[in-house]
């Protein structure tokens, strides 16, 4: 019995949440930036807008985003969609005015997290956007035949996994592209703007740069 415990102890222990951590936070030069972390890129009376990577650090894992529909009226300041990620949702603002002329579709066509094996690369549909590996699977069937009859142990470590679900983060996932490439293939919209004047209110890469060290001191 003791071993069987032991064993149990090793194999929640291994399937504990643990989270990535991540390095800094890069700016671009060539854009300009809003204080509630949207970037801006400026080609003609077009914007393309997206959220900072500084944003998607502190939010962390992006597994949904909420996108306009192509023709929305969007003003300087206001929201026009949201991010959830596996800590929060946070709300989108739009940087300038306009009308949205194209969204990323491909935002919501990538995938969500996917779990790497370490013994198996056969994975299978565990919840909607989530895949886990044979071997998490099949530790799981093990650990419950294992301690069968000892319910309030199963308890426990069932609802330790599921509480944690959302949270599990490590080095083996691929991430959505709103964190791999924030400033490229993560952009939200496109924009045609009514008045590219507006641009002048936004931050350069050096403001923003300081506002974010300024604003995470405080926290």
């Amino acid at each position: 019995m003791a071993s069987r415990l032991l064993w149990a102890s090793r194999v929640a222990s291994y399937l504990r949440v643990s989270v990535s951590h991540r390095g800094f936070a890069s700016v671009v030069k060539d854009l300009k930036y809003a204080e509630s972390h949207e970037w801006v890129k400026v080609d003609g009376k077009t914007a393309t807008v997206g959220i900072t990577d500084h944003a998607q650090d502190h939010l962390g894992d992006v597994v949904y985003v909420e996108l306009p529909d192509v023709g929305h009226s969007v003003t300087q300041g206001s929201g026009f969609g949201a991010v959830e990620s596996v800590k929060a949702t946070s709300d989108v603002y739009s940087p300038v005015s306009g009308k949205v002329v194209q969204v990323n579709e491909e935002l919501n066509k990538s995938p969500g997290l996917v779990v790497k094996s370490r013994i198996s690369t056969k994975v299978f549909m565990f919840a909607p956007g989530y895949k886990v590996t044979a071997f998490y699977v099949l530790s799981c069937l093990s650990l419950f035949r294992l301690l069968h009859g000892m319910a309030v142990i199963v308890i426990s470590v069932s609802c330790v996994m599921f509480l944690h679900f959302y949270a599990f983060v490590s080095s083996g996932f691929s991430h959505n592209i709103v964190n791999t490439s924030p400033y490229e293939d993560g952009w939200i919209i496109k924009v045609e703007m009514s008045d590219t004047g507006e641009v002048k209110n936004l931050m350069d890469s050096e403001k923003y740069s300081k506002f974010c060290e300024e604003e995470d001191a405080k926290h």
